[in-house]
């Protein structure tokens, strides 16, 4: 609830940022809450965001304790308006033919293959296929782990869509994003600095 509300605000006063989403880490075994798709369908509504506004993130794991289950929910959250992201993958044990019966919109490559791509070959290449999987699949794709420049230009050079991580910015508090908004965004126009 608190994530739909600050992201609704921040729309709001930074309409030069454009589409900006808020990504929420379902913790484990949340998927099976009871309620959790009309919270979302709620928290959406209330705060007049638009469909994949709002992005859940989902482990391989709590998807493969229940594949079908799993699937159900997931479908049903999409069709609420939620965007859905499946994060850390490559560290779980999940099969490919999830990625084509459930509703992910986002693949998150785990950091470890990230950090270690420039020194570990497998990982290069681990990232690579990952990469290429999901623009085949027509579905985002954000590296987690980015600590450096040098990082972020390998990976904008595979095709990746996004870089999280260090070497953009730290984790942030509500109130550190907001000032990271006023200083990065100025009439419309491009970001103007980097942080972190």
């Amino acid at each position: 609830r608190t994530a739909g509300a600050q992201l609704a605000a921040w729309r709001r006063s930074h309409p030069a940022v454009g589409a900006l989403t808020v990504s929420v880490n379902l913790s484990t075994g949340e998927i099976d809450r009871p309620g959790l798709v009309h919270d979302v369908a709620e928290v959406l509504r209330v705060n007049n965001l638009p469909r994949g506004a709002l992005k859940l993130e989902v482990t391989e794991s709590d998807i493969m304790r229940d594949p079908e289950r799993a699937a159900v929910i997931l479908k049903t959250l999409r069709d609420a308006g939620a965007g859905l992201a499946l994060d850390d993958f490559g560290t779980g044990f999940s099969s490919l033919q999830y990625l084509t019966r459930l509703p992910f919109d986002t693949l998150k490559v785990d950091r470890y293959f990230v950090r270690t791509m420039g020194s570990n070959p497998g990982s290069a290449k681990i990232v690579r296929s990952v990469v290429k999987l999901g623009q085949d699949l027509d579905l985002e794709v954000v590296a987690e782990g980015v600590e450096n420049a040098e990082m972020a230009a390998a990976l904008q050079a595979l095709g990746c869509d996004y870089g999280q991580g260090f070497g953009y910015a730290p984790a942030l508090s509500p109130q550190e994003a907001e000032v990271y908004l006023n200083e990065a965004y100025v009439d419309g126009a491009a970001p103007v600095k980097a942080r972190g």
